[in-house]
């Protein structure tokens, strides 16, 4: 099995709505995800761009310590985030996400660690260290620059909603519950 293209849907490329482009490819990455495909077998632009969308509505959600505790910080993670919003040209977003970078490599191992080990949730004393109320002031519509390098990405494949599951399915080997 080689994956090697993103895979969207006719309606979604189509939608006046430029979160359609992005959740059609979560769409098609959890339906590849819940039968059996591993993230090191998905095309790493289409892991990309879900990566993106998974910081964007962590931070937006919950702010930049949401993300951080829901990913435990994982570096590879972090490296396809910080590849995702260079490629689409968000600087603004990239600034942001590297100024966090900075903050979190500078939290001691120690305040780490206790963070990680309680639960999620504003009673936690590391969360205001982590958090960054800059991000809620980014001039940038990550979201338009999200669609369009989708949109414009030289592998993407756009496939009506039964084209795209006979696709999935060659892919994974087998019928696909829909």
């Amino acid at each position: 099995m080689e994956l090697n293209e993103i895979i969207i849907s006719e309606n979604a490329f189509n939608s006046t709505d430029p979160y359609q482009v992005i959740l059609s490819n979560i769409s098609v990455i959890n339906v590849l995800r819940e039968e059996g495909i591993e993230d090191s077998e998905l095309f790493d632009d289409a892991l990309i761009s879900y990566l993106v969308d998974y910081y964007f509505t962590q931070t937006t959600a919950g702010g930049f310590s949401q993300f951080v505790w829901n990913t435990k910080w994982s570096e590879e993670i972090n490296e396809l985030i910080a590849v995702g919003l260079e490629s689409m040209h968000a600087e603004a977003h990239l600034a942001y996400f590297e100024k966090q970078q900075r903050r979190m490599k500078a939290l001691s191992s120690v305040k780490a660690k206790k963070f990680f080990d309680q639960a999620f949730s504003e009673k936690n004393p590391i969360k205001s260290t982590i958090d960054d109320a800059s991000f809620s002031s980014l001039d940038e519509n990550l979201i338009e620059l999200h669609s369009e390098w989708l949109k414009n990405h030289p592998q993407l494949k756009v496939l009506s909603i039964d084209a795209m599951f006979s696709e999935l399915e060659k892919l994974v080997g087998h019928p696909i519950a829909r």
